[in-house]
């Protein structure tokens, strides 16, 4: 398997990829939308493609709690100031 630094992906790039969660793992199928280098790091943005019921509401119930996670943290460093 190569590692993600070696990969050479262009825009329009359609992959196969596994998200990995703590309880869940799912077979997605993507396409890269965007590429931005930071540092010695490479930023892929993809658009996932036909993902569908279950998958598709445990990932937005996954991201929308990441989100409030973050807003609270933010809230919480804000009062420090």
């Amino acid at each position: 398997m190569k590692e993600a630094r070696n990969l050479k992906m262009n825009i329009g790039a359609e992959i196969n990829l596994v998200l990995e969660f703590e309880d869940a793992q799912i077979p997605v199928q993507a396409v890269i939308k965007n590429i931005r280098e930071m540092g010695k790091n490479i930023c892929y943005g993809a658009e996932f493609k036909d993902l569908k019921g279950e998958n598709k509401n445990f990932i937005i119930k996954f991201v929308q709690a990441e989100q409030q996670k973050l807003l609270k943290e933010y809230k919480r460093l804000k009062l420090f100031e």
